[in-house]
């Protein structure tokens, strides 16, 4: 017989033996070797596909991974509810050419199967599961024509596969399993659940089409698993909601009057790197932004060398801040780092370059690293909102073009310098000098502080403990060189770690004495089914604070204080990171986990109390609670005496402009804001043509324990000033040089 015989589009090539010489036409006589023909027309071997598959699967030998079979499909709409069988690979001739419809059931995946050159319609709800490692679909189009379908993804190799008028949950469990989509493209609408589910999953230079609606978003890696490297992202209309981690992606928004009035709305942890982002559409909604930042609480949002550029004059700011930021004393954290920021030049927008919903409380730390920002004729960059929360704007480098400051209001741009030590002062007399531009008006300066923290050379650690197990930790004083004082329970040091022995269900308290109201603690809790951290401010069993970690529910970082017996919990946020550290300076009282700061509140209660210690509790059954590698660092105070210069470079510091600060507290590692507007004020009266601030930093004094002063720049923020055009321009910050 001839080829076209086969009634197959197309010319086919078999690669391999064949097992007999082809005759008859259309009568059913093919036998190439491990391959079966599907014709619903006859001129096959079987008219049905699973009925190729089913044969396929009994053939003997048994189809393995060196001798597998193949059932081929000639074009044609099949009606069909498949069962696949290990080494049996499935073909179409074309996605055009061959269609299967798969609506009266599910497809599920096995190992060792390869479906290529057709496409599945389905009006299923759940059509199809994927859950193999050896399981590949190529050239393949799913169609969910019914509308609302979604595929269930766990596993597999997808390329080149198309996913129209369907979603896609991602449900794999691990690193090692999870599906991998290379060079598809994927279609979503407001009535899919987009790109979804908790799973892992890996899109490469994959294309997504989003049309939603003007009521709601499409859900886009929403997952935080999920990872995107080279996808280009078209939103049509509405908007969507994206999560994970994108590489080098490409989001273009170009939707149009979307009545939730948001382009693209950002969960965190996501992570946008080297990705270029535009915006063309019109938002005008309530909140009404190009970019919505919904909340830090699960993990920080970063854009990393970004460039984003808006082109649409119709929404209320580029970037919205959601209510979503309102843990009190958390901080969340939003990078900006080494980004270019741009919209049409001369369009005047409806509202900021930032925007702050009012139910934010919690304090928004905004890095701004290397940027360079060119926004239109925008408002202030705020620092506070009208809940309470605070707003913090910190990184170097950055350019701000044309971005003005609402000087009614008294509030003005404010970007800190990077914190690292710019001098240490070891002796009496020695100076440390800061540097740089400020650009403000006569009377304009809202408040300049200088950066500090200490060294210390007297920290006590338990790594120094006699290594004896079981011992109780009263009887290691001296090791550490301090008292241990047993408040509750039983804490005994087991291997180099202080353990909690105590009974379930009770707490076990040590306290040390360290004879100040400042410090830096550091503990290392290793926790299964209890609780363990830090005390500090101790007065008594019913007046102390404790900063925990636990792993009661999802496990929590938690800061608590104790006055009058009666417990408040101030802050309660997703831990990240070992150790815990705790700084404890006036009123201000910062807790890290590794090196993330995740609590950051002023508090009054307790200032004066010197107590620091161990806390543990015993929860249900299991080991107990341990803490390793304990530091403690006291905190100290210094005189010191601050001159200010201004104008030209030749110019003399002034001793008239000075400030002289006498017991200025300052703890190890950590940074202490010290306010000398007074002195910087006086210097920058003459405005901005005088726009040279220098500060020289001399120390008078070291206090008791601390061996040295670090002096890391100072902040400035003030009110916009005029240029020689008659143009308000921002504030600078003045960085240490």
């Amino acid at each position: 017989m001839v080829l076209r015989d086969l009634k197959v589009p197309g010319n086919l090539v078999f690669v391999g033996g064949r097992s007999a010489t082809l005759t008859g036409s259309g009568s059913g006589s093919v036998s190439w070797r491990n391959v079966y023909i599907v014709d619903a027309a006859g001129g096959g071997d079987f008219t049905t596909i699973q009925a190729a598959i089913t044969a396929a699967a009994a053939a003997s030998p048994a189809p393995s991974a060196t001798n597998p079979w193949l059932v081929l499909i000639t074009g044609g709409l099949y009606t069909e509810t498949l069962t696949l069988s290990a080494h049996v690979h499935v073909s179409g001739v074309g996605r055009a050419a061959t269609r299967i419809d798969h609506s009266a059931g599910t497809l599920t995946s096995v190992d060792n199967v390869t479906i290529s050159n057709l496409t599945f319609q389905s009006n299923n709800v759940t059509p199809f599961t994927f859950s193999h490692s050896v399981f590949r679909l190529v050239n393949v189009r799913i169609d969910g024509t019914g509308g609302g379908s979604t595929v269930t993804a766990s596993d597999g190799v997808f390329e080149d596969v198309q996913f129209l008028g369907i979603g896609v949950t991602l449900s794999g469990a691990s690193m090692q399993a999870r599906p991998v989509f290379n060079a598809c493209f994927v279609a979503l609408t407001s009535s899919l659940p987009g790109i979804a589910g908790s799973g892992y999953g890996f899109w490469d230079g994959c294309a997504f089409s989003v049309d939603g609606s003007a009521s709601s978003n499409v859900g886009f890696g929403l997952s935080t698993k999920a990872s995107f490297s080279g996808c280009s992202v078209m939103v049509h209309s509405g908007g969507v909601i994206v999560s994970g981690t994108y590489t080098g992606c490409r989001f273009h928004l170009t939707g149009q009057s979307s009545s939730n009035g948001v382009s693209m709305s950002v969960t965190g942890p996501a992570i946008f790197s080297g990705c270029h982002i535009s915006q063309s559409g019109s938002y005008a909604g309530a909140n009404g932004a190009a970019i919505s930042l919904v909340n830090t609480q699960a993990g920080s949002i970063s854009f990393v060398g970004c460039d984003i550029r808006f082109t649409s004059p119709s929404f209320g700011g580029l970037f919205f801040f959601t209510a979503g930021f309102s843990s009190a004393a958390s901080v969340y954290p939003v990078t900006f780092d080494g980004c270019n920021i741009e919209t049409t030049p001369d369009v005047t927008y409806n509202g900021s370059l930032f925007e702050f919903a009012s139910g934010i409380t919690g304090n928004v730390v905004v890095n701004l690293n290397g940027c360079r920002i060119n926004a239109g004729f925008f408002s202030s960059l705020p620092v506070s909102t009208a809940s309470g929360g605070v707003i913090r704007w910190m990184g170097n480098n950055v350019i701000l073009h044309r971005i003005p400051v609402i000087t009614g209001t008294g509030t003005g741009a404010m970007i800190t310098v990077d914190h690292k030590p710019c001098t240490e002062l070891n002796a009496v007399t020695e100076t440390a000098f800061c540097s740089g531009r400020v650009s403000a008006p006569a009377g304009g300066l809202v408040d300049a502080t200088l950066l500090l923290s200490a060294e210390h050379d007297d920290g006590i650690e338990n790594d120094t403990f006699t290594d004896v197990n079981g011992t109780d930790l009263t009887a290691h004083t001296s090791d550490t060189g301090g008292s241990w004082t047993a408040r509750s329970g039983t804490f005994q040091v087991q291997g180099n770690v202080a353990s909690n022995q105590a009974l379930a269900g009770t707490i076990s308290l040590y306290t040390y004495s360290i004879g100040t109201a400042n410090g830096l603690l550091i503990g290392e809790p290793n926790l299964t089914t209890s609780q363990g951290g830090l005390v500090f401010r101790w007065a008594d069993s019913s007046n102390y604070w404790r900063a925990i970690t636990t792993i009661v529910g999802s496990g929590r970082l938690r800061l608590i204080k104790r006055v009058a017996g009666v417990e408040t919990t101030v802050a309660d946020v997703a831990p990240v990171g070992t150790p815990l550290t705790v700084s404890f300076v006036g009123d201000q009282i910062r807790v890290w986990l590794g090196d993330n700061l995740l609590i950051d509140v002023a508090d009054s209660a307790l200032s004066a109390n010197t107590g620091v210690g161990l806390y543990g509790t015993f929860i249900g059954s299991g080991s107990r609670p341990t803490i390793d590698n304990f530091f403690f660092y006291p905190g100290g105070t210094v005189d010191i005496t601050t001159e200010v210069k201004d104008g030209a470079e030749r110019k003399n510091f002034d001793r008239t402009a000075s400030v002289v600060s006498t017991s200025v507290p300052v703890v190890h590692n950590t940074y202490v804001r010290h306010s000398i507007v007074a002195a910087i004020d006086s210097a920058i009266v003459n405005g901005p043509g005088e726009d040279l601030i220098g500060a020289r930093v001399t120390l008078d004094a070291l206090g008791t324990d601390i061996v040295a002063l670090r002096v890391h720049g100072i902040e400035i923020r003030t009110l916009s000033s005029v240029n020689e055009n008659g143009t308000r321009v921002p504030a600078s910050g003045v960085p240490y040089r």
